[in-house]
């Protein structure tokens, strides 16, 4: 996953969520989740916390991804 757009899509997939459930959660539209997907646009700051714990992933891993590029290990749950 080279992209932040390509772990964010990823990560949501893992947990099960679309992108208008992430939207909601989130209080935006879902055509800025595409766009964040899609690398057309990326989350603020503080969307980009809201949305790492949301996906169970660091912020960090978002942004820069990481050695094993691992989804399933909750690594924001930590962070609260």
């Amino acid at each position: 996953m080279n992209t932040m757009g390509s772990r964010i899509a990823h990560a949501r997939r893992a947990v099960g969520l679309s992108q208008r459930k992430v939207a909601e959660a989130l209080d935006t539209g879902q055509v800025c989740v595409s766009r964040w997907e899609t690398g057309k646009g990326c989350p603020r700051l503080e969307r980009l916390t809201q949305l790492a714990r949301l996906l169970k992933v660091s912020p960090a891993w978002l942004l820069f991804g990481g050695y094993d590029d691992n989804v399933g290990a909750d690594s924001a749950e930590g962070e609260a």
